[in-house]
């Protein structure tokens, strides 16, 4: 990239910014993927509650984050209630190391995530159209998806 004087410009404040990254799968899924798994790990961080909280939500059929993929939602909760029971006997260096063998070992839990994360912000989408990013109306984000 050395090359791109633009490319390595931001190369560099990034480098200088941000003392981590992480390499995703570029797939199409990698915002997803990147959402997903900080998401996760900050719950852990925060604590039991916070993880349980998001389980919870999750479950709830009527909850925050409807999703009417019943099998979907259960293979996640069990994930979640993995990652929740370690935290509470062994702490979050555990916790985090486990949710990390799921994501590294795992390509189930990796795909489930993903498809609820995209169900859940499609809902959203599809919930709110006249809302707007940067001026371009949900509305017309949504139709371009589903048409």
């Amino acid at each position: 990239y050395k090359e791109t004087p633009a490319v390595y410009s931001k190369m560099e404040a990034l480098k200088r910014d941000y003392t981590h990254f992480r390499k995703v799968r570029a797939d199409g899924n990698c915002y997803y993927r990147s959402v997903g798994y900080a998401y996760i790990e900050k719950l852990l961080t925060l604590g039991p509650v916070y993880l349980k909280d998001f389980r919870d939500k999750i479950v709830k059929k009527d909850g925050y984050y409807k999703c009417d993929d019943p099998a979907m939602v259960n293979i996640l909760s069990g994930h979640l209630q993995q990652l929740y029971d370690r935290l509470l006997k062994e702490g979050v260096e555990k916790a985090l190391q486990l949710f990390f063998r799921m994501v590294i070992l795992s390509e189930h839990f990796d795909n489930v995530l993903i498809r609820f994360l995209r169900t859940i912000i499609a809902n959203y989408m599809l919930k709110n159209t006249s809302a707007s990013i940067n001026g371009l109306p949900l509305s017309t984000a949504v139709m371009s998806e589903y048409s």
